[in-house]
């Protein structure tokens, strides 16, 4: 009888609503104080639900980055891994890192909007796939003089149902961030347009980042570095620990002003003439790009040519 409730409950509420309950009663018998920082380990879709949660009830919440548990959890001689466990080490990581912890401040319209930025461009990958799948099938029944299969209409009509929803979701993601004043500064960079300029400001709402660095790590488009001494082991890469979708609207950004930018272009064709690959002067593009963006949005300022330095 108690099952059937619960499912009862359930059906006419949505679990979200049980869950919330359910937890706040939790938060409440254990009397959890505002100023308390909350520390919440940053994995996948888990975290979301309990971090709005107590940052709607007011509650100090933190989000780690799960790498650093790992690096913590490594440290530990023993190979042991209980509910008990995680829950004190991420004390003991917070009592340490309290203050360079990021506050948890997203709405729940901004995590709506980062998942649909993370599906549109998965489904974009996977459009690109099929799409190369579908013309070597195609090219293979030409040459052997076979006719067209329906399977492949079917495809044909599958892809064209993907470009719809891209094409929807990126309408709603841009509809959203339309509204952010941000856009319209950023969007008034020669060789930025709007629709680029709403889908950064998407992927960037709700973060806080403490300087440029941090914002162009957030992208992964910082370089790792591997030295022991004078010597230095291999070549600098990109980190590339950040969102793939966010690298790749910086790619066209950094393209556009590369194209349309005098500024931005000076810089390209520095870093080309003296060797550089085209890709590799895209991403630099694509860093300046970034430390220009946080200078704008820490100072509540306009784009200011002069102040992008060209290397001579």
């Amino acid at each position: 009888q108690a099952e059937d409730g619960i499912r009862d409950l359930v059906r006419s509420r949505g679990l979200g609503d049980v869950y919330k309950r359910q937890f706040l009663h939790n938060c409440q018998a254990l009397k959890i104080k505002k100023d308390v920082p909350i520390i919440i380990e940053s994995t996948a879709d888990y975290h979301i639900l309990p971090a709005i949660i107590m940052s709607e009830q007011g509650l100090n919440v933190k989000l780690i980055n799960p790498i650093i548990t790992k690096q913590y959890a490594r440290s530990s001689i023993r190979k042991q891994k209980t509910d008990a466990l995680d829950a004190a080490l991420l004390a003991k990581i917070g009592m340490i890192h309290q203050d360079p912890l990021p506050s948890f401040s997203a709405s729940r319209e901004d995590i709506v909007i980062k998942k649909k930025m993370s599906a549109m461009h998965t489904f974009g990958k996977k459009r690109q796939a099929m799409k190369a799948t579908l013309a070597k099938l195609k090219e293979t029944f030409e040459s052997l003089g076979i006719e067209d299969s329906p399977a492949i209409e079917a495809l044909e009509k599958s892809l064209i149902g993907i470009d719809r929803a891209i094409e929807l979701l990126e309408k709603e993601i841009k509809c959203r961030s339309d509204q952010s004043p941000e856009v319209a500064k950023i969007s008034a960079i020669r060789g930025i347009s709007k629709n680029s300029a709403s889908l950064i400001m998407a992927y960037l709402s709700g973060r806080y980042f403490p300087d440029k660095s941090n914002l162009v790590a957030f992208a992964g488009l910082d370089l790792s570095v591997k030295e022991s001494g004078s010597s230095v082991h291999g070549r600098r890469k990109l980190s590339k620990r950040g969102d793939p979708g966010l690298r790749n609207i910086l790619h066209h950004i950094a393209w556009g002003l590369m194209m349309h930018n005098d500024q931005f272009k000076k810089i390209y064709e520095y870093h080309r003439n003296r060797g550089k690959h085209y890709n590799a002067a895209l991403t630099i593009l694509a860093r300046k790009f970034l430390c220009v963006l946080y200078g704008m949005l820490k100072n509540n300022t306009c784009y200011d040519p002069s102040l992008v330095r060209i290397p001579s």
